[in-house]
């Protein structure tokens, strides 16, 4: 879909087994930037490759045109096709600098921060050619920069990129989305990169990867239900943990859910690991 006169954003539909029993159904957003170049903004799941290229080339480009593929974290629904890209079109692949070891070995990722269905949804391991740090300026093109903004507690290396030229921040999961499911490693940083974007100058659109478009007041709408979402948990946390021993995890989650008005069966660790951190 195209949102700008060179900016498309294209929605990625996957599934996550859970259980047996349980499949979750998710999306994620990824982005294209068209220059004399394109340049991808996170690649999707495993197999998304072929939605970006068959996009590509409905607007008139070549999937050999990709130049460069910027990611705003390496968890597997932003990485997924990054291997099987960067295999077709020789493209550059940057990250930040916290994360590269988990795109360039994605065991270890697995290991440190195991996702049901984690296999599936990731290609494979893909060398990194440039780690990204905060305050970077990537100039792309003579008429299109990049801005990168360090905003870790969803992830460590989580960044967001400020397209200069056109006022658009892509946000990767850094904002979370009012009334889904919370995933984040660290509550009190996830509030700090809340606390650094609301101080920054709005842009003029922001472009989430758990979201619609957002324009004008949405944007500060955007980030307010970030931080409601953030404090819904942490009180719905506390409450649990009046009512039940901390020990009982499983139980503490559940209740939590339900407090939040969300259902007990989209546990998974992902939010178990979100909610232990507001232990810390």
């Amino acid at each position: 879909m195209k949102i700008r006169e060179n900016i498309h954003l294209l929605k990625i539909p996957f599934k996550i087994q859970v259980s047996p029993e349980i499949v979750i159904d998710r999306f994620v957003n990824c982005f294209i930037i068209e220059g004399k170049q394109l340049t991808l903004i996170d690649t999707g799941v495993a197999g998304s490759e072929k939605t970006i290229f068959d996009y590509l080339k409905k607007i008139g480009r070549k999937p050999e045109e990709i130049s460069s593929i910027l990611l705003t974290h390496a968890h597997p629904d932003h990485i997924g096709s990054v291997k099987t890209i960067k295999e077709f079109t020789k493209c550059r692949v940057a990250v930040h600098e916290a994360e590269k070891h988990w795109l360039e070995d994605t065991d270890i990722q697995f290991r440190e921060r195991p996702v049901p269905g984690f296999k599936n949804l990731v290609a494979g391991s893909c060398k990194v050619d440039t780690t990204l740090k905060d305050e970077d300026l990537l100039d792309i093109e003579n008429d299109i920069t990049i801005k990168v903004i360090h905003c870790p507690g969803h992830s460590a290396g989580s960044v967001s990129f400020l397209y200069q030229q056109e006022n658009v921040l892509f946000s990767g999961d850094a904002i979370p989305v009012k009334n889904d499911i919370p995933i984040y490693d660290d509550y009190q940083t996830s509030l700090k990169t809340l606390e650094r974007l609301e101080n920054m100058p709005y842009p003029e659109m922001l472009l989430s990867s758990w979201d619609s478009e957002k324009k004008g007041d949405e944007v500060e709408i955007s980030i307010s239900d970030g931080f409601e979402t953030l404090y819904l948990v942490h009180k719905a946390w506390i409450e649990a943990n009046k009512e039940f021993n901390e020990n009982d995890f499983q139980t503490l989650t559940k209740t939590v859910l339900d407090k939040m008005g969300l259902p007990s069966r989209i546990v998974n660790p992902l939010f178990l690991r979100a909610l232990k951190s507001h232990s810390n």
